[in-house]
C-alpha cells in the first residue's frame, strides 16, 4: 500500500524518479516564483479595519 508510511505526494509523482526529484525540491526549499505563503507584514499592509 503506497500510503502505509504516511507518504503524501502529489498526483503528478508517478515514478520513483519523480518522487526523488519532488522530495529534493521540497527539502531544498525550492519554490516556484510567487508560490508559497505571504509574509505577515505583506498580508497586514493591505488591511484596513472597519470604522
Amino acid at each position: 500500500h503506497p500510503n502505509a508510511a504516511g507518504a503524501t505526494l502529489p498526483r503528478s509523482v508517478i515514478t520513483p524518479r519523480d518522487a526523488v526529484d519532488y522530495m529534493a525540491k521540497v527539502l531544498n526549499g525550492a519554490r516556484a516564483a510567487g508560490a508559497g505563503l505571504n509574509s505577515l507584514e505583506g498580508l497586514l499592509a493591505g488591511f484596513k479595519p472597519a470604522s
